[in-house]
């Protein structure tokens, strides 16, 4: 089974891919430039990332956002939250470790420690396992995505309760005939426990008590191997899918890099081996440019709110990033217990759950809601301080320049700033700043790259590098998990669950897609 933090993944190399290691480095960033002649990371966001404001923009851009030209929507990087947050928690007090697993594992939803996972799993008002390996109703582990539009949350929410689903057709099925009721287990521990048990009952009651424990552990696992597999599955569907425009085309292809196949030299190409996620890929995934105008206004409501409760009243370009910290931290740090968590003002009710009605209208909205552009001068002003967070991050970590990177992953490095976006204005304010091409920072120069156009192949349309990046990622992260590949079988996770991850073979409207599957529960 999946181990909390990621260990074990690769027998022989325990620690790879495990929680509370360091990141990789993909390239090792040669550039002669000294940090002291870098731009400061203020005047590159307000220079080359910030969106316009109303006074800046004119004519269809207004407010500064320009719509996504394939018309993706927010839902998309809702579920791309799920999945960056899955596999990157830099630690605030040593920036090279990870805190969380390198693999696809839903740690957003289980935790990245044994604690963490022990806080979601349900148990009696005496402190016992439930014996039906069920999770809290609606909890999840995570507490950063409280502070994301609140989609990623719903979308969260529907993973929890896909894994309740399970654990409860897995027990239903029995298919090994090896689970007992729950409910008669406890009738003997109980019994077992009062002053006047016998020698045979107290017996009985401590054998019940393991078989308890044993079944909500093995319940509780294969539920978290089906319901990742489920998640590997709409990220391959519908989160790739989307990406390469198979949904818009109204095609129902999906690549599929867990198969076994042959190298050139007809070797089998590896599987399972473990993962490691690097720094550059960390600096990838950050699409703020995207925000949708709805998710700007709700992300500076909850940012004045976060930062007037700790009494920090500043226009957020004077946000600092100590303030920020401060703050952060505290919304963050309110409420250990994962059943109380809210989000967006939705109210839980006595069993814990939320209404139905509210977790389908945040997602109906958030698809409603179109997202923004990947582009140059394309990120809001409220995400001033995150920018210079992670501009002044990579810089710490020595990142690689966009020209050495570009070279590692297979494309050409570019020879001018005009050749990296033809944005008159926007290639002669990096060449101010940085001078040369070869200069020019990984993050930021991905962030304001040219982006493609829509058409064959390509949906999410970010900048080339971006794009060739992620399909990548994509395979590393599912084809080195070795619990999606070659231990995702029928015997580990059940045959009703094994075939339970499978596409859907009837059209459902998802061009084939997962996620449908999932909402129809």
């Amino acid at each position: 089974y999946r181990s909390a933090d990621g260990s074990y993944y690769n027998p022989l190399i325990p620690s790879m891919g495990q929680a509370g290691t360091p990141y990789a480095r993909s390239v090792p960033g040669t550039a002669q430039t000294n940090l002291k002649d870098l731009p400061d990371p203020g005047l590159v966001f307000d220079t080359l990332l910030k969106r316009p404001t109303k006074a800046e923009g004119s004519g269809e851009e207004e407010d500064g956002f320009t719509p996504h030209p394939g018309g993706v929507s927010s839902l998309f990087f809702a579920l791309a939250d799920l999945i960056i947050h899955s596999i990157f928690n830099t630690k605030p007090q040593n920036p090279t470790v990870n805190n969380t697993s390198s693999y696809l594992d839903l740690s957003v939803l289980y935790g990245s420690s044994e604690k963490e996972v022990q806080s979601v799993r349900r148990k009696d008002d005496k402190g016992r396992p439930d014996g039906t390996g069920r999770l809290y109703e609606d909890v999840f582990a995570d507490s950063r995505l409280l502070l994301m539009p609140p989609a990623a949350c719903a979308l969260l929410v529907l993973f929890s309760r896909n894994h309740n689903f399970v654990a409860q057709r897995i027990l239903q099925i029995n298919e090994w005939n090896t689970y007992k009721n729950p409910e008669s287990l406890k009738a003997q521990i109980d019994k077992g426990s009062s002053s006047a048990a016998s020698d045979e009952e107290q017996t009985a009651a401590a054998q019940a008590r393991i078989a308890l424990q044993a079944q909500d552990d093995e319940i509780f696992h294969r539920s978290r191997l089906v319901n990742c597999g489920f998640f590997m599955k709409v990220i391959l569907g519908d989160y790739v899918g989307a990406i390469l425009g198979l949904a818009r085309d109204g095609s129902s292809w999906r690549l599929d890099p867990l198969v076994e196949m042959r190298r050139l030299s007809h070797e089998f190409s590896p599987r399972g081996e473990g993962n490691v996620v690097s720094i550059e890929f960390n600096l990838l995934y950050r699409w703020h440019a995207t925000l949708s105008r709805q998710d700007k206004k709700w992300t500076e409501k909850m940012f004045q709110e976060t930062l007037q409760k700790d009494g920090i009243n500043v226009q957020f370009d004077q946000l600092n990033p100590s303030q920020f910290f401060m703050a952060a931290g505290k919304a963050l740090g309110q409420n250990k217990d994962v059943r109380t968590w809210t989000f967006d003002g939705l109210k839980r009710d006595g069993s814990g759950s939320f209404s139905d009605a509210d977790i389908v209208k945040i997602l109906q909205d958030s698809t409603s809601y179109r997202a923004g552009a990947f582009r140059a001068r394309g990120i809001p002003d409220v995400l001033r301080v995150i920018e210079i967070l992670g501009i002044e991050q990579a810089r710490g970590w020595g990142a690689c320049s966009l020209n050495e990177f570009r070279k590692f992953i297979g494309l050409k490095p570019y020879k001018s700033f005009k050749e990296w976006n033809n944005d008159d204005s926007v290639a002669k304010a990096a060449e101010v700043l940085y001078k040369d091409i070869d200069n020019l920072e990984l993050h930021v120069g991905m962030q304001a790259e040219q982006a493609k156009v829509p058409g064959p192949g390509a949906g999410l349309c970010p900048g080339y590098t971006i794009s060739r990046s992620i399909l990548a990622d994509a395979v590393c992260l599912t084809r080195g998990d070795r619990f999606l590949t070659v231990d995702f079988t029928p015997f580990n996770l059940t045959t009703w669950g094994f075939a339970d991850c499978q596409y859907p073979t009837a059209p459902d409207g998802s061009y084939g897609g997962m996620l449908t599957k999932l909402l129809f529960r």
